[in-house]
């Protein structure tokens, strides 16, 4: 949208509801531009984009037109009426785009708005051409600010309340009010290193960054916001259905490399995900401890006799985070593999569903093989868990690799603060905290890249094209970690300085130094992405990315409780 002779465009959020207000000024005409992301709940369907133009004073000649994403989804279809115009794409996904015009006639020609004077334009996957009046709009609005504010009010009151409240913004943004999953990002194929091929489709809902958010929003007094996403996480569990979904619950789409340019040149640009079909033992384990040991007693069961049953059966072992599977890099085999992450998690799980079982049934023959099994995986750990027999040593990425993995640290700082350091597995009695110890310094020392940390190293294998940029999830984890040893002052240093990096390669708006309603000054809406680059700053990756989002919110709280 363009406004003739425009001289000057600011930005700026509007209260706690996902509303940008973007002002345009001309030697003739001040205009508001209100743009929303609607969640469903307010008279729009669930990820319509309402845009509102309203002229302030002056008179204005208004031009708009909708381009799809630099091809990324160009129109099969297009319909030109009176006062609508839509299209069909494809080429992402299906969406039929309708828009419509209050105060003026919608299409492509200039429109001419006089001082109160106000345009609408939606684009919804709902091709309903329903008119909504600007009195109900505005009413709308009012309630929608007061649902939001409710919302991000939480329990938490540390040095991050501010930034919290905006990551979790975006977090309840990317969970659909419907089925009650929390999709990964609502982009892709953005690439994770500038100039590399890591393209990857993240629009799906996965079983642990569900139960991640659930865990998370109970830690800050909003258990009630993310009721849906509890259900759709047990539901999962309970059938067994725990690979990756679309945000409605259906099927991922098999992955298909579109005849699309990409991002800047960027290709592939690709549709669907082949490491969705991927079962992941640490994801499932992690996800059982959400459950609720009396209503999913029987998930908590099945889900255990299950990993018990994979690990017992070396034919059997998991695709993705235990034994061989195919990559997602076009059918390419990789050797079976023994994650350190997968064995830590399901040890975890299996403890807590012989707690569990006891209760019910003292003598559970079950729980008494969940528990033997616990022990074996014990003694796996203490035998292959660490950098060889080196006393100095921490936790190695897998059997056949003894390289750092940052996702351990989610280990080593879990979510569940009552996990005690001594309850972690280590290599003789009494040393936990030692290993720990050793294994963030190792982690920093191989995985460290100009004060932000990669997921791994290079060379590492993990199915996807080498090469990307420092990960956003790892360097909060990191920060979690550190806290859980008391290294406060590393771990502040590294929380600043991720979120100055954050905050200077955004290219999105910000609301520069207003208030923010708590004593400080904003820093702004910043999208968070999967990926930075080290060196600039830049974002990268699909955005906004749901477990560096997680983990920037724990790393909030695990704050909160240590010096400034």
């Amino acid at each position: 949208m363009t406004l003739r002779g425009m001289s000057r465009s600011t930005a700026r959020r509007i209260g706690d509801a996902p509303l940008i207000r973007t002002t345009l000024q001309s030697a003739d005409a001040t205009v508001l531009v209100d743009d929303h992301l609607a969640d469903g709940a307010h008279g729009f369907a669930s990820g319509t984009i309402v845009r509102l133009i309203t002229v302030q004073s002056g008179s204005a000649e208004i031009e708009w037109s909708v381009v799809g994403g630099s091809r990324f989804a160009q129109p099969r279809r297009t319909y030109r009426g009176a006062d609508s115009v839509a299209w069909v794409s494809t080429d992402l996904g299906a969406a039929v785009i309708a828009m419509r015009g209050i105060n003026g006639d919608a299409g492509s020609q200039p429109t001419v708005l006089q001082s109160g004077d106000s345009l609408m334009i939606t684009i919804s996957p709902d091709a309903t051409d329903e008119r909504v009046r600007r009195e109900e709009y505005d009413r709308q609005m009012s309630t929608l600010q007061r649902t939001w504010r409710r919302n991000l009010d939480s329990g938490y009151d540390g040095p991050w309340r501010a930034d919290m409240r905006t990551w979790f913004q975006q977090l309840l943004l990317l969970s659909n009010r419907d089925s009650g999953a929390l999709v990964r990002s609502f982009t892709t194929s953005l690439p994770s290193s500038l100039g590399g091929e890591r393209q990857i489709d993240e629009r799906l809902a996965y079983l642990e960054d569900g139960a991640r958010f659930v865990r998370l929003a109970e830690r800050l007094d909003r258990g009630d916001s993310v009721d849906s996403t509890r259900t759709w996480v047990a539901d999962a569990l309970r059938r067994g259905d725990d690979r990756a979904r679309r945000a409605d619950g259906t099927n991922a789409d098999a992955e298909s490399d579109l005849m699309l340019p990409g991002w800047r040149g960027h290709q592939p640009v690709r549709r669907g995900n082949k490491g969705a079909s991927t079962v992941d033992l640490a994801a499932i384990a992690s996800a059982s401890l959400v459950l609720d040991a009396n209503r999913d007693r029987r998930t908590i069961v099945s889900v255990a006799n299950r990993l018990t049953e994979q690990f017992r059966s070396p034919t059997r072992w998991d695709g993705g985070r235990w034994g061989a599977y195919t990559t997602a890099t076009r059918g390419k085999q990789l050797q079976a593999t023994q994650w350190i992450s997968s064995v830590i998690a399901v040890r975890s799980a299996l403890r807590a569903a012989t707690v569990t079982e006891r209760r019910h049934n003292p003598i559970s023959i079950e729980a008494a093989e969940w528990q033997q099994l616990g022990r074996e995986l014990d003694h796996w750990l203490h035998a292959n868990g660490c950098f060889g027999t080196n006393a100095t040593a921490g936790w190695r990425r897998s059997l056949d690799d003894n390289s750092s993995d940052a996702q351990l640290l989610r280990f080593i700082a879990p979510s569940d603060t009552s996990v005690d350091l001594p309850d972690l597995p280590d290599d003789r009695e009494g040393e936990a905290a030692g290993r720990v110890s050793n294994a963030i310094n190792q982690t920093l020392a191989q995985l460290d890249d100009h004060g932000l940390l990669h997921r791994h190293l290079p060379h590492a294998d993990d199915g996807f094209a080498p090469g990307q940029g420092a990960d956003v999830s790892a360097t909060a984890d990191m920060v979690s970690a550190l806290c859980r040893l008391g290294r406060w002052d590393e771990a502040n240093e590294r929380m600043e300085f991720l979120q100055t990096c954050l905050t200077a390669g955004s290219d999105g708006v910000t609301a520069g130094a207003e208030p923010d309603g708590f004593g400080g000054r904003s820093r702004g809406m910043v999208t968070v992405p999967s990926h930075v680059d080290p060196r600039t700053h830049q974002h990268l990756g699909n955005r906004p990315y749901a477990p560096a989002l997680l983990s920037l919110c724990e790393a909030a709280m695990a704050l909160q409780f240590g010096p400034l």
